[in-house]
């Protein structure tokens, strides 16, 4: 998406002069309609989604080690902070 409206910016309004919203409508249109009869390409997904999921559970499981080692150290060295290790965590 960020490339379509760089291109559209570049082409088409960076030094456009528009008479009126409607004139600057007019040649946004314009290009909508050149860019999907000469460039426009259908979408394919090539993402596995169980190795999304397998990663994002990954993730997950590092982060809830990561926690659980912080929330021993923090209860190590702050005794009476230990009930504050999940608010304290967030801040590290």
């Amino acid at each position: 998406m960020e490339g379509f409206f760089a291109k559209l910016i570049r082409r088409c309004l960076k030094y456009g002069v528009f008479k009126s919203v409607d004139d600057q409508k007019a040649v946004i249109d314009r290009f909508i309609a050149e860019h999907n009869e000469t460039e426009a390409k259908p979408f394919i997904w090539k993402a596995n989604p169980d190795e999304i999921i397998a990663a994002r559970n990954r993730g997950l499981q590092t982060f809830k080690s990561i926690h659980q080692s912080a929330s021993k150290l923090i209860g190590a060295f702050l005794p009476q902070a230990v009930c504050l290790s999940n608010f304290l965590f967030l801040f590290y």
